[in-house]
């Protein structure tokens, strides 16, 4: 029998497969993070400078661009972690979340 600090095969397997899922989700907000904040603010503060075109509402776009950022990596974290997603339906049913469980369940 394979082990690794007291660990199965299958143990190791689903290990990996939440690792994998947790640095694929990472990604996605990186992703995310170049697209509506590096990237625009680059374009705004570099770009514009040096003769780029802008347009009247450059600031604004920018600032909106920015905030919705941080709001779509909360619901990217929601919808693929389940853990994450688990303690946030204890947060918004008012249940207090045992800090000593493995896994998060909503239903206890």
């Amino acid at each position: 029998n394979f082990s690794i600090v007291g660990r199965s095969e299958q143990g190791l397997a689903h290990k990996m497969k939440q690792m994998r899922r947790i640095t694929v989700t990472l990604a996605v907000c990186c992703v995310c993070t170049l697209m509506l904040n590096s990237l625009p603010l680059f374009y705004g503060y570099f770009f514009v400078k040096l003769g780029a075109p802008t347009w009247a509402t450059l600031d604004q776009d920018i600032f909106v661009a920015n905030n919705v950022n941080p709001v779509l990596n909360v619901f990217i974290y929601l919808y693929r972690q389940r853990e994450i997603r688990g303690g946030f339906k204890i947060l918004l049913m008012g249940k207090k979340l045992n800090p000593n469980a493995n896994v998060i369940n909503a239903n206890n």
